[in-house]
């Protein structure tokens, strides 16, 4: 999440970034609930929705046995 929130090796993308936080957040990842109040004070309120609504449709891709 925060390598693409920074672009770090990939190019910078704040939506994508809280989206993989909010996921992070969701399986007990205690690092992503401290860095996501850093993240939502500089977004706006249409990034945050957006994120948000990403993060609820995010399906994980399976590998086909």
């Amino acid at each position: 999440g925060m390598i693409t929130t920074v672009g770090r090796g990939v190019k910078s993308d704040p939506i994508d970034g809280l989206k993989w936080i909010l996921l992070a957040i969701a399986q007990g990842h205690e690092e992503a609930k401290s860095v996501r109040p850093q993240l939502e004070e500089v977004m706006s309120p249409e990034q945050l929705k957006k994120a948000s609504t990403l993060a609820k449709q995010f399906q994980p891709k399976t590998e086909p046995n």
